[in-house]
């Protein structure tokens, strides 16, 4: 999937998923807060949506004028501020169920993008997929339009809740979005 370009009009995104950005930012919020209100986001709202193509036009320029330190940490703050199930107890559950939470945090056309009851999900945003390689080792692949740097945030800002010593990296033997790929690897261990 193209990094920044939403699939589909009509995607939105939930703000308290977003709200990290403001958080993640420190000493350059000044900044943040310069070009979320240039993409037409005066102020975040948890409760409130925002077009998918605006926070993805944010992200890109946060990118760009910050920095990808700072797109990691936003990335990081996300499972911290974005629904999330209390009966998660471990990093693999928590892996498996990111693509969930990621479709819970957004709709489209106003209805959700994921079914509680049945998983049923909405196509239109990509996903996170994640394969147990080793006792302590899970590969998540990420094909969502966010930059790279804020899926690997979400992954060990997910991850870490569970194991405090969880890293993520790019599998650079695996094509990426970064080269021109539909998706990327991440390669978890603890």
């Amino acid at each position: 999937m193209q990094a920044f370009k939403a699939i589909r009009d009509g995607i939105e995104v939930r703000g308290q998923a977003i709200v990290g950005l403001t958080m993640a930012t420190g000493s350059y919020s000044g900044l943040a807060l310069k070009i979320l209100a240039r993409h037409g986001i005066r102020e975040i709202d948890v409760n409130a949506w925002y077009p998918q193509q605006a926070c993805l036009d944010v992200y890109r320029d946060v990118l760009r004028e910050i920095g990808p330190q700072t797109m990691f940490q936003i990335g990081r703050y996300i499972p911290d501020n974005a629904l999330w199930p209390e009966e998660i107890k471990d990093v693999e559950a928590a892996f498996r169920f990111i693509d969930v939470a990621y479709h819970m945090n957004h709709r489209l056309d106003g209805a959700p993008m994921v079914d509680v009851q049945t998983g049923a999900m909405a196509e239109g945003i990509g996903h996170f997929r994640c394969a147990r390689v080793g006792k302590r080792r899970i590969d998540v692949v990420c094909d969502t339009p966010y930059p790279s740097e804020n899926d690997r945030g979400v992954i060990v800002g997910c991850g870490r809740k569970f194991e405090p010593t969880l890293d993520a990296v790019l599998d650079e033997s695996q094509s990426t979005r970064l080269r021109g790929a539909r998706s990327c690897t991440f390669i978890t261990t603890w």
